[in-house]
């Protein structure tokens, strides 16, 4: 086991310095520059608090999490892969490399973000302790996103079942299933959409929870459903890629 660790590791570095070596990582950097400007500028006398800053700045760097995993998978679905498989890392070694390689990138831009706001426009009411307790549920949904991104990837899974979870988040997320004609089909509908959307209550408490940064007795309960979703996403992701019919392109 620690040696795979250490191998993983050994992949997640030569990854990461493959993303920076690429100038991929440009990318989030114009992104974070861009959005420094936009939203974190000061201008005028009102600054912006806490409150501001993890509302905006999550919704950020949540969808950087779907991006640069997005882009990662990319890079491992080559065929200079096939060389790294055929080692002793295997199979969820790679995989988890590259998971590793995604979170470690947004993580620094997070952590960038964040001293770059503190430097131009800091806000009033942001103290070390108070971050802590935003950044550690928020960093808790990208690793969800990070691994819901990494299991629809077509290296993961098959087109049929990238669709089949795609339409089934669809449902999760629709606001309104009174607007599709049909009483029949809307009565399967509703219970449907309120058994899918119970994974994703965890990630969309943690992000409320990463806004507010109110500790009450169901913080707990709210981060360890982070985790265990986390977990799931990424058992089955490891499950899916063990078994799939590995096609790597140029």
């Amino acid at each position: 086991m620690i040696a795979w660790l250490r191998r993983t590791l050994a992949f997640t570095r030569f990854t990461l310095q493959e993303y920076l070596r690429s100038g991929r990582i440009l990318v989030e950097l114009v992104i974070l520059v861009a959005a420094l400007w936009i939203f974190f500028w000061p201008r005028g006398d009102e600054g912006i608090d806490a409150h501001q800053f993890f509302n905006i700045g999550g919704i950020l760097i949540l969808a950087l999490s779907i991006y640069t995993t997005a882009v990662m998978m990319g890079l491992g679905a080559r065929p200079q892969g096939y060389i790294v498989l055929s080692r002793s890392l295997g199979r969820r070694g790679y995989l988890m490399g590259l998971y590793l390689a995604a979170l470690t990138v947004i993580a620094a831009i997070f952590l960038l973000l964040t001293l770059s706001v503190l430097a131009i426009n800091p806000p009033r009411d942001l103290h070390i302790q108070g971050w802590l307790l935003g950044a550690l549920p928020l960093l808790l949904d990208v690793a969800i996103l990070a691994s819901f991104t990494m299991l629809i990837a077509p290296l993961v899974l098959s087109s049929g079942m990238r669709l089949l979870l795609l339409s089934m988040l669809a449902i999760a997320l629709s606001t309104d299933v009174s607007a599709i004609k049909g009483f029949s089909i809307e009565r399967v509908l509703r219970p449907l959409q309120t058994l899918i959307s119970l994974p994703l209550l965890p990630a969309m408490s943690g992000f409320e929870l990463a806004v507010n940064r109110n500790y009450n007795q169901a913080a707990v309960a709210i981060l360890v459903g982070q985790v265990a979703l986390t977990a799931a996403l990424l058992a089955f992701a490891l499950s899916a890629f063990d078994r799939r019919e590995l096609m790597l392109t140029s």
